[in-house]
């Protein structure tokens, strides 16, 4: 059972990420990252496309953001329909949800599967396909919408 702070971070969160998503065109990419103070190799993370079957969604495995660096619950993202890394992804994933459906996955995965619980640290930001080093440019702002909580 989740708590009444983690209940009410969810209510505030899940509504910015689906306005966020709302605003997401194919060919781009909506990135959810947990500002942290450490120093890591990534910061926790999720990401979501729009694919002609709806939304792709994934959560930072252990692969990318090791367990002993950050705390990874891989039950609740189990429990919660996340399908392992390795059947498609070398993160945490789903295929083809609704906007809202997205939205809650995404807050739920970083909130309880990966122990990021204080909303005032995530930040939204917007890519474009093809991403890494060499391909897409990030946007700058997502009309009106800031980028952190």
């Amino acid at each position: 059972m989740e708590s009444l702070s983690t209940q009410t971070a969810l209510d505030d969160l899940v509504p910015w990420v689906q306005a966020a998503l709302d605003q997401v065109t194919p060919g781009q990419f909506l990135l959810i990252e947990y500002l942290t103070d450490d120093d890591l190799p990534v910061e926790p993370y999720a990401q979501a496309a729009l694919d002609p079957g709806g939304w792709h969604c994934e959560v930072v495995s252990d692969r990318y953001l090791p367990r002993h660096r950050w705390p990874i619950d891989h039950l609740a993202l189990s429990a919660a329909g996340w399908r392992p890394p390795g059947e498609g992804s070398d993160n945490y994933w789903v295929p083809d949800v609704d906007l809202g459906s997205a939205a809650t996955l995404l807050v739920r995965g970083l909130m309880l599967g990966r122990g990021c619980t204080d909303p005032d640290r995530y930040a939204i930001s917007v890519g474009t396909f093809p991403s890494g080093p060499h391909g897409g440019e990030p946007l700058p702002a997502l009309d009106g919408l800031p980028l952190a909580a």
